[in-house]
C-alpha cells in the first residue's frame, strides 16, 4: 500500500508542476492535452490552475507596472 500512496504522489507532483508551466504559457503539445483531461477529474489541479493563471495574467502585470512607476 505504501507504494501506492507514494506513486500517487509522485504523479499528483508531476501534474502541480505542468500546472504552473501550463499556467505560465509554456505547456504544450501531448503534455497539454494530457493536463487538461487530468483537470476535468481532479478539482484540485483546476482550481491550482485557475489560481496560478489569474496571478500570471492579471496580478503579476499589475505589480509589474506599480514597480515601473516607483522606479520612473
Amino acid at each position: 500500500m505504501p507504494d501506492q500512496k507514494q506513486r500517487g504522489t509522485a504523479e499528483h507532483e508531476w501534474h502541480e508542476e505542468l500546472c504552473a508551466l501550463a499556467a505560465g504559457g509554456l505547456l504544450e503539445g501531448a503534455e497539454l492535452v494530457h493536463f487538461r483531461a487530468h483537470m476535468k477529474g481532479c478539482s484540485e489541479c483546476l482550481s491550482d490552475y485557475q489560481e496560478l493563471s489569474s496571478l500570471v495574467t492579471q496580478e503579476l502585470p499589475q505589480a509589474q507596472g506599480s514597480v515601473r512607476q516607483k522606479l520612473a
